[in-house]
Parts: C-alpha cells; structure tokens; sequence
C-alpha cells in the first residue's frame, strides 16, 4: 500500500510522461521532449529495486484513470524506460 505522497508524486510524473508521449509535435518540438524523457528515465533507473517496483505498482494503480489509448503506454512504460530486470 502506497502513501498519498507517493501516488501524488507517481501521477504528476507520469502526468508529465504522457504529456511528452502525446503532445502534438507542432506544439511541443520532439528532440526537447525525447531529451527530457531520457532524461527522467535515467535518474528512474537509479532507483533501488524496491523503488522501482513501488512505482511500477503506482503506475498499474493509476493506469485505469486514464483513456485506453494511453493505458497501453502506461503498461509499457517500465520497460520501454529500462525499470525492468534484464
């Protein structure tokens, strides 16, 4: 079970996520959102483990408060940003 923090912090970040993900590219220019996306991977990636999977439970928590179209994208992220073992 999560704190109130934790999914507040979790939405916002993914909020932001999707934002990169889903924007228009005639609004938001795609190099600057590929570079914060990267960016926001790599300190992700230095999570511990178990910081890791209490995000990855965050997300499959929060993913049904958003459209099907972005669920997929939800359910792929921790893969797709490198928080899964290899």
């Amino acid at each position: 079970m999560s704190s109130n923090f934790t999914n507040t912090l979790v939405k916002c970040l993914l909020d932001t996520l999707i934002f990169l993900e889903f924007t228009n590219p005639n609004l938001l220019n795609e190099d600057v959102a590929i570079e914060l996306l990267e960016q926001i991977s790599s300190k992700l990636q230095n999570m511990t483990e178990k910081e890791k999977q209490i995000f990855i439970e965050e997300l499959q928590n929060l993913k049904t408060f958003y459209p099907k179209n972005m669920q997929k994208f939800i359910e792929d992220l921790p893969e797709n940003i490198g928080l899964m073992a290899e």
